[in-house]
């Protein structure tokens, strides 16, 4: 078991190299021989309108119409429960 198969932050194993408990993805450091977290670009992630925080993985999106009067597509936030419209 190397330090490469493991979550720096947390220590469970990972899927590839995405910590699924983290919610993180990491890449691999040639040259210090270790993970480093994979920066992405912040204007790409999307933020709850209810609380500010990042939505996750595990926020739910509902697609239009699915719940019978919603003309617009919403995800629901995994953190406060608010109904964010999806804008693709």
């Amino acid at each position: 078991m190397s330090d490469l198969d493991h979550c720096p932050y947390c220590g469970v194993p990972l899927t590839g190299f995405e910590c699924w408990k983290c919610e993180v993805e990491f890449v691999y450091e040639a040259g210090a021989d270790k993970l480093v977290e994979r920066r992405r670009p912040e204007r790409s992630e999307r933020r709850c309108i209810g609380c500010d925080l990042p939505l996750k993985h595990s926020s739910v999106l509902t697609h239009a119409w699915a719940d019978g009067d919603n003309r617009d597509a919403y995800i629901t936030c995994a953190d406060c429960g608010c109904q964010n419209i999806f804008e693709s």
